[in-house]
């Protein structure tokens, strides 16, 4: 009743002047999710091993990642580097999801298309003995965090990045890590997308759209009601509260929902009128495409009429055009019906 991943992660110092392996070692590790939606996303392992080396000589680090139950190799990555006795070793900042992670899961984002807050962590390793370091972390050039203490081995620390209160665009994390011999800097650069969640369309018009999707939900009264910057976030609020898989960029109900209005707009429009904004649009928005269409345009004794059959929620749909114009209205059920499964 469990989806199970046999991850083996490999690793080999090579000397590439007598191409001979100097160390290698593996580590195991198992993986269990409970659905299958969960298996679609991206978790965090962490493998640390300290090696001692002689100094001022270059190395090739092989890294191997495999996938144990289909034996296929998921990352194979080389490295040179030169081990200097007694330094500082420093990782990259390591974007992960905010939601994950405060629920115990470290899963790694997308940088470069973020439309939600993020968490990000480093992770150094301090030879010998302990050392009085300063922590500086930078959102572009503004000081968002900064610490002085005596560090020593492994060291992991944690930093919010709100985007709410910057503009669409190019930003960057930076890491400073200063001790009275060294000084590191990292930097990730990550990219807000200039639309929110991937929409970029009329707003007003999707709310119309939502509010048939979701009558009575309060954050879409919040939404309707809000203005300014207030808006943006109860946009935010809403769509979190609506992400049917939190654990990465992509909101996939609003890109369903999205891409039937632009087939709604294409299909169901009626001179002015929107197609999205129609009720057959409304109804292919809510339910997608219909397994049969029954069309039934010049019956003697009926107006023109349309019924879609959906098979799978054992339901049929009629559309009727009163006035003859083409705009065929939603005589059977309820629109209210419809939300129902």
């Amino acid at each position: 009743n469990r989806f199970l991943a046999e991850i083996q992660m490999l690793y080999e110092l090579v000397d590439p002047q007598t191409r001979q392996t100097v160390k290698n070692d593996f580590y195991m590790f198992s993986d269990y999710k409970e659905s299958f939606e969960e298996t679609k996303g991206q978790d965090e392992a962490q493998f640390f091993k300290t090696v001692d080396l002689p100094e001022n000589k270059e190395y090739t680090l092989n890294v191997e990642v495999k996938d144990l139950n289909s034996k296929a190799v998921i990352i194979n990555k080389s490295l040179d580097i030169h081990p200097i006795k007694g330094h500082i070793l420093l990782s990259d900042i390591i974007p992960l999801s905010k939601r994950d992670f405060e629920g115990g899961i470290k899963r790694p984002i997308n940088p470069q298309n973020v439309s939600k807050s993020f968490i990000a962590q480093w992770i150094a390793y301090i030879p010998g003995d302990t050392i009085n370091a300063e922590v500086s972390l930078y959102i572009d050039s503004v000081l968002v965090k900064k610490f002085k203490n005596k560090l020593y081995g492994h060291v992991l620390d944690t930093f919010a990045v709100n985007i709410d209160s910057l503009s669409a665009g190019t930003h960057y994390a930076t890491l400073v890590f200063s001790t009275r011999t060294e000084n590191k800097k990292r930097s990730l650069p990550f990219y807000i997308s200039n639309s929110l969640y991937g929409y970029s369309g009329n707003l007003d018009d999707l709310i119309v759209i939502l509010n048939n999707l979701f009558p009575g939900d309060t954050l879409l009264e919040n939404l309707r009601n809000a203005t300014g910057p207030e808006k943006k976030l109860a946009w935010r609020k809403f769509w979190d509260a609506h992400d049917p898989t939190p654990g990465n960029n992509k909101n996939e109900l609003l890109d369903v929902i999205v891409s039937r209005m632009e087939y709604a707009d294409k299909n169901f429009s009626i001179g002015n009128i929107r197609g999205s904004l129609t009720d057959r649009g409304l109804v292919y928005i809510r339910l997608g495409q219909p397994d049969e269409i029954e069309r039934h345009p010049f019956d003697v004794d009926t107006k023109s009429y349309e019924i879609w059959y959906y098979y799978e929620l054992n339901m049929r749909v009629v559309f009727v055009d009163k006035m003859g114009f083409g705009d065929y209205e939603l005589y059977s059920p309820a629109f209210i019906d419809l939300i129902r499964y």
